[in-house]
């Protein structure tokens, strides 16, 4: 995953912990390759949705080298979680963030 697309998780990644349904967007994920069998095994061992989208997003999505990962999870998002598809797909990232970002 790039600087950017990581800034953008930064930004929402709170509101998307409180709100995504994990087992709503996991078959995507698993379909689009962002996830695997083992990654599913993984998180089922988190207790509530909250954690597991926390371990989805800080453990697995985050460590994706390829630039496909944060794209497909965007997707994953469109159907039933729309409006955040949305806002990751627009948001701007300025180069002061980036900046910022590689400097913390």
């Amino acid at each position: 995953m790039d600087i950017k697309d990581q800034i953008r998780l930064n930004k929402k990644r709170q509101n998307i912990i409180e709100t995504v349904d994990f087992k709503y967007i996991a078959p995507d994920l698993l379909r689009y390759g962002v996830i695997d069998l083992a990654d599913c095994q993984f998180l089922s061992w988190n207790l509530d949705n909250q954690e597991r989208m926390d371990s989805f997003l800080s453990e697995i999505l985050v460590n994706k080298t390829d630039k496909s990962s944060f794209d497909n999870f965007v997707k994953s998002l469109e159907k039933d979680y729309s409006w955040h598809a949305k806002e990751l797909k627009n948001m701007v990232v300025s180069q002061q963030e980036v900046e910022l970002f590689q400097n913390s």
